[in-house]
């Protein structure tokens, strides 16, 4: 099935592919490094929310409009929006993209861009991301021995029943 691109989405790509040729993690760590970024010191459940937040169209456009203001004016929103996709991050809300629009956005950034996108089969043992023991690093092509631990964390949690969110 294909994503139909609106409008706000199409304007989300045009900010992401202004970093199409940046390595995904590099800006994970410019935005983890600035301390301006309206994210700092905001839980990250916050942009990982479960799924049973999202019942009804009112409930998934108040988180629409709470990540948006939370991301306004963020001096590196744009740069995680496209870190995210270049990682090929699924699941959360980045650079004022809430989830679910994250998750087609990024089905059309991997249709659109298929080589900018992290290869989950390569070995990134000697990557730099400061969070490997995030799932996300690992589903974003991190195979060093923290993210792999991280994986299996969130498997077992998945399987008893315990897991709320896209990273462990």
């Amino acid at each position: 099935m294909r994503t139909r691109v609106t409008a706000f989405l199409a304007e989300q790509l045009d900010r992401a592919r202004r970093f199409a040729d940046a390595d995904g993690w590099k800006l994970l760590d410019l935005v983890d490094n600035t301390p301006e970024r309206n994210c700092a010191g905001i839980p990250v459940d916050l942009f990982f929310p479960s799924l049973d937040e999202f019942g009804d169209k009112a409930q998934k456009l108040r988180h629409r409009e709470k990540i948006a203001q939370k991301c306004e004016g963020c001096p590196v929103a744009d740069e995680c929006l496209a870190g995210a996709l270049l990682r090929g991050e699924r699941y959360g809300g980045w650079g004022g993209v809430a989830q679910p629009d994250f998750q087609e956005l990024g089905r059309i950034w991997r249709r659109e861009n298929p080589a900018h996108v992290a290869d989950p089969s390569v070995d990134r043992s000697g990557c730099t991301a400061k969070r490997h023991g995030d799932r996300s690093a690992y589903v974003g092509g991190c195979r060093c021995e923290d993210a792999r631990e991280a994986d299996r964390r969130y498997k077992a949690a998945l399987a008893n029943g315990r897991a709320r969110s896209g990273v462990a």
